[in-house]
């Protein structure tokens, strides 16, 4: 499979890399349709996550759809936000540890918003800049680190769905 992989700070390139298997009875693999950029990976992007190794493959902001389900796994439903390690907060999880939080229940606002979308009163590229093919995913850090071109979101999509989304350049 493509990914984008750390190589050292501000060198990011999209690698071939082994495809995903099954570790555990409750795992699932996703294959990812569409990605982000977010404010937190510039900390990882610029190298001051000291647990990044060359090789780690960046990206939590994703979404997709489940390939394959471990032995246990009975149900798979819903929006979810995964639990990622080398974050402090996915290590302190895996602790048992206790935050006070909020979450947002996307799919509630969901339809709503699409129909506000779909009827041209609320346009998602005030927020959404930039759509990129996955393979232009260092282009994409390097727009939003430096905020060149106005950027503020880019959006990285895979294969075909490229150009879906509305990439600004398609790889074949």
């Amino acid at each position: 499979m493509r990914a984008l992989t750390y190589h050292g700070a501000t060198d990011v390139r999209v690698d071939t890399v082994p495809d995903p298997i099954l570790e555990a009875p409750d795992d699932i693999i996703l294959r990812v349709t569409a990605t982000a950029i977010c404010g937190s990976d510039l900390h990882l992007y610029h190298g001051k996550i000291p647990q990044t190794e060359s090789g780690d493959i960046f990206g939590h902001e994703f979404m997709g759809v489940v390939e394959e389900v471990g032995s246990e796994v009975s149900a798979v439903s819903g929006v979810y936000a995964g639990f990622i390690h080398g974050f402090l907060f996915g290590d302190a999880f895996d602790k048992g540890l206790t935050f006070k939080m909020g979450q947002t229940h996307v799919q509630r606002f969901l339809p709503e918003r699409l129909e506000h979308i779909e009827a041209g009163r609320l346009q998602p590229e005030l927020i959404i800049t930039h759509r990129l093919a996955l393979e232009e995913a260092p282009l994409g850090y390097q727009l939003f680190d430096k905020k060149q071109d106005d950027c503020r979101k880019v959006i990285l999509v895979t294969g075909a769905a490229a150009g879906t989304l509305g990439a600004d350049h398609e790889y074949a």
